[in-house]
């Protein structure tokens, strides 16, 4: 989590830009963790490794 802070630095954006690309990159990463539990109660678990080796 240090790399995205420090590059923003780097390129010296301000703070509101750096608030809304860490957001964005913390949503983007935890987001689909939560989406899939529920899917993996209603779907079994092999249908579920099925689709994404598909993808």
């Amino acid at each position: 989590m240090n790399a995205i802070p420090l590059a923003i630095h780097g390129e010296r954006l301000g703070r509101y830009t750096n608030s809304q690309i860490t957001h964005r990159h913390m949503v983007g990463t935890f987001l689909p963790a939560h989406i899939a539990e529920p899917l993996e109660y209603k779907l079994r678990s092999r249908l579920i490794a099925c689709l994404g080796v598909g993808y």
